[in-house]
Order: structure tokens, then sequence, then C-alpha cells
């Protein structure tokens, strides 16, 4: 049997109302693809949906977070190139395509992504720079933004880290000096690290500003309680440091982010700023039972 070019991932959980609108369009690229999904537990249907097709293969399970989820369909995975895609996006096959040819044209690239829409430094939104405290420790902060030049998907611009939700990896990288996404993350900041070990590997990132593809965005957290959704992406954020400049560090940070969210609690309510204050405090909460749970960090990953 020949290799599919792309190995399409997504892991879904309550993904019912934009499933089958994705599957329809990955099943006419022109290029080979296979595609895998992950169901983590989906209570809508989500699962029936894709098993009622013919050509996908289906994973079911519990929910084990986004990260743990595309491990275990990327051990499965025949494509040259994995594509990590979330079930609200809206990829046109021509732009996979557009991908998969960067790709194949810049062998130094780990993966590139297209135009998630416009983000607040020019560039696509889905296009990020390192986390201040990173920029701070890297020596790279100038590559982000950086032209690449033209190529097969028009131009591309080198940046410093790309978010999962329409994402084309080099198998070469995955399976090799790069790894797996780590698992330890339920939710966010997953991407950040792949990225950041793949930066400390050699590998260039690229974004396709021409090639524009859709993300609704949320789409799955909007069925979960929004300080769930909070919480979680505090907890990856934390982790994201530990793994990248040590525990210790993210244990200062996260003492710093406790106190510094106290005080600016008690500034903004004493200006009459109840919001703002009450923003504040959920934070604080958060914070605090974030010391009790991991006992101050003890659960923090080690450095990547």
């Amino acid at each position: 049997m020949n290799r599919p070019a792309v190995t399409a991932i997504l892991v879904t959980w309550q993904s019912a109302a934009s499933i089958t609108a994705l599957l329809d369009r990955l099943a006419t690229a022109a290029l080979p693809v296979e595609v895998i999904v992950v169901d983590n537990g989906s209570t809508d249907g989500t699962a029936d949906l894709v098993a009622a097709r013919g050509d996908v293969t289906l994973l079911r399970g519990t929910n084990v977070g986004f990260a743990a989820g595309v491990n275990r369909a990327a051990a499965l995975a025949n494509g040259r190139y994995l594509l990590l895609l979330n079930p609200d996006a809206d990829l046109d096959p021509a732009v996979l395509q557009a991908l998969v040819a960067a790709l194949e044209a810049n062998p130094t690239w780990a993966a590139v992504a297209p135009n998630l829409g416009p983000g607040d430094d020019g560039l696509p939104l889905n296009a990020r720079p390192w986390p201040h405290l990173t920029r701070r420790l890297r020596d790279d902060a100038a590559a982000h933004g950086q032209a690449l030049g033209e190529g097969p998907g028009g131009r591309a611009v080198r940046v410093h880290w790309l978010t999962g939700a329409c994402l084309l990896l080099r198998r070469t990288a995955w399976y090799g000096d790069v790894g797996p996404l780590d698992g330890g993350y339920f939710l966010y900041w997953e991407d950040a690290d792949w990225c950041l070990r793949a930066a400390r590997a050699g590998w260039l990132l690229a974004v396709l500003p021409d090639q524009v593809a859709g993300h609704q965005g949320g789409a799955s957290a909007a069925s979960v309680a929004a300080e769930t959704t909070a919480w979680r992406g505090y907890d990856s954020y934390f982790r994201f440091v530990s793994r990248a400049h040590g525990r210790l560090l993210a244990r200062l940070l996260l003492l710093w982010w406790l106190l510094s969210g106290l005080v600016a609690e008690r500034w903004l309510a004493a200006r009459g700023w109840p919001a703002a204050a009450a923003d504040r405090t959920s934070r604080r909460r958060f914070a605090t039972r974030y010391l009790l749970a991991r006992r101050f960090g003890r659960n923090l990953a080690p450095p990547s």
C-alpha cells in the first residue's frame, strides 16, 4: 500500500456540529489523505457520526486531553506529514496542498501553518512570539516575523511558535529529534512546547500568510465552565515555563503572579473598578488552589 501524503489527526469532544463538514472537505483533497479521529468521550453523538463514514479511522476513548489524543493517533499514522486539525477548522484542500509543497521545498522547516486570521502584531493570530519570559531568556527574539521569501505557497514568514488548530508537521521531526507532544498538557500550550523543542533542535517554523484557512475557536470549550477553561490555560502555562526554564523559575513566577494579583485586586477595588478586581480575585483563587493541589509545584514537569 502506498503511503498517504498526509495523516490528518482530529481530536474531538462534543464536536457533532462541525465534524461532518470538515471531514467532507478533507475527502475532496487531491492529495491522498489518511484521516484519524480520536474522540475523547463525546456525549453529543460525535463518535457515531464519524463511525458512520467509511473513509475515517475512529479511536474512541475517555477525555485524556488534546495532546494525549494526538499522540494516540500519531502512533498509527502512515502519512509523510502529520496534520493537526481542530474539528471546528475549515481547511480548503488547495491550502493543504500548498502547505505540503512548502514543507517539501524547505527541508529545514519542522512545521508550517496557514493564516487563521489577523493577529495584533501584523502576523496571523496563530503565529505567535514566545511569551515574554522566554523571549528574555533566548537569543532568537528577532527571528519572529523574519521574511523567508517566496515559495510554493506564496510568502513565508519565520515565527517562534504555531498553534495546533491547523498545523502541518514533518514526520521526521515528530519521530526524530523533536518527538511527540507532551501528554502532560491537558489543553493549551502543548503546541508552544513542541515548537520550542523544535527550535532548540535547529528546526525552523513558518507561516504562509497568503494561504488562508478558517477556525471558529473555542467550540468544544464552550460546553465547559469558563473558570475550568481558564484553570487549564494557567495550569498549562506554568507547565510550559517549568519545561522550558526549570521548576524553580516556574515556582517563583507562580508566587510573583499570586502576590501581584492580590495587590492589583485591592488597588482596582479601591478605585471603584469591581469587574477588574473580580477578575484578579478569580486569578488569585486559581493560584491558591493550584498551590494547594500541586503542593507548590510538586508536579511541575522537569525541563524538556
